[in-house]
């Protein structure tokens, strides 16, 4: 679990849409006041294709309103986006691990650290290891 909240679902499937595979896998974490979705997606043998489906990768966003904010960069070499509205204690942390794997945390009702303490629940590097699994040369 992710402090004191509970691992409610775990969930993983492959699909496969016009020819490109992509594997996912979630957990939902519920806690008395909010909730955390950890989703990870692989866009399979498309090399890429991560980049191409995360539009934010390549651009430079900070920008900060009365309520929340939004802003992406770089920690550890991957990069990031993040999201957050302060009123209604809701968004998005998403990393972009080995330039293939998409790892989204969703938080409704929690802060921003609660959400990186469920990235921190996913092996990052154990993704990145795994980039060239299926890729064809």
């Amino acid at each position: 679990g992710i402090g004191a909240m509970k691992r409610t679902a775990a969930e993983g499937e492959r699909g496969g849409v016009f020819g490109i595979v992509v594997a996912h896998a979630e957990g939902r974490y519920q806690g008395e006041s909010g909730s955390v979705q950890l989703k990870i997606t692989d866009p399979g043998t498309l090399t890429g294709f991560a980049a191409l489906a995360a539009m934010w990768m390549n651009m430079e966003l900070d920008k900060e309103s009365d309520t929340g904010y939004e802003k992406t960069g770089t920690a550890n070499g991957r990069r990031f986006h993040e999201k957050y509205d302060r009123a209604s204690r809701s968004g998005e942390y998403t990393v972009i691990a080995g330039n293939r794997f998409i790892v989204e945390v969703n938080g409704r009702g929690v802060d921003m650290p609660t959400m990186k303490k469920a990235m921190d629940q996913v092996n990052l590097a154990k993704l990145e290891s795994m980039k060239d699994a299926g890729v064809r040369r």
